[in-house]
């Protein structure tokens, strides 16, 4: 389940907050059948001791698709 992202949150009115507080309702709910994200472990391998991803890693991939784990590990 990708990340939760209220824009201009502090700004929303009342029919906004309302929607968004049942999406995240539903969320919460459903967390404890949802699997987890698949990011890399910072220990695992895949850093540099700067805790920086190893580039062969994801040559191709930008921004936080990078930090996903694509195999079965």
């Amino acid at each position: 389940m990708t990340p939760l992202l209220v824009h201009g949150a502090d700004r929303v009115d009342e029919a906004a907050y309302a929607c968004h507080a049942n999406v995240l309702r539903r969320r919460l709910e459903d967390l404890p059948h949802t699997r987890p994200l698949p990011f890399r472990h910072q220990n695992g391998g895949d850093y540099d001791e700067d805790l920086v991803l190893r580039p062969e890693l994801s040559p191709h991939a930008t921004g936080t698709a990078a930090h996903y784990r694509t195999d079965s590990r």
